[in-house]
């Protein structure tokens, strides 16, 4: 039953380089899933702002995120969103040298 997915659900799907504005465009859209293709051969799915379906085979489902539902709120499980840690280059965290360091760098 993997090839199920849950209706209405998010996913990242994948742009092909004939559909994207330029190179720096970026690769992949959140769009919501609406199922199976009908010729049986991808997904459909709705791009938000315009509301256009888009057909792919390409994509990353995200079964917990639900783009249309309005009384969701931020993703949990999205690390982008969290905020940086204020001591992330803090020299105690860093792996110590190994002990022979000394004899690697002199020369013979």
């Amino acid at each position: 039953m993997n090839h199920l997915q849950v209706f209405g659900c998010g996913a990242y799907v994948f742009i092909p380089a004939e559909i994207r504005a330029n190179k720096l465009a970026p690769k992949s859209e959140l769009m919501t899933y609406l199922g199976n293709a009908p010729a049986g051969y991808g997904f459909m799915f709705m791009r938000s702002p315009n509301n256009v379906l888009f057909y792919a085979t390409h994509c990353v489902f995200d079964e917990i995120l639900f783009p249309r539902c309005p009384k969701q709120g931020q993703p949990l499980n999205i690390r982008l969103l969290e905020p940086v840690p204020p001591n992330r280059h803090s020299t105690h965290d860093a792996v110590p040298p190994p002990e022979d360091v000394g004899e690697l760098l002199t020369p013979r």
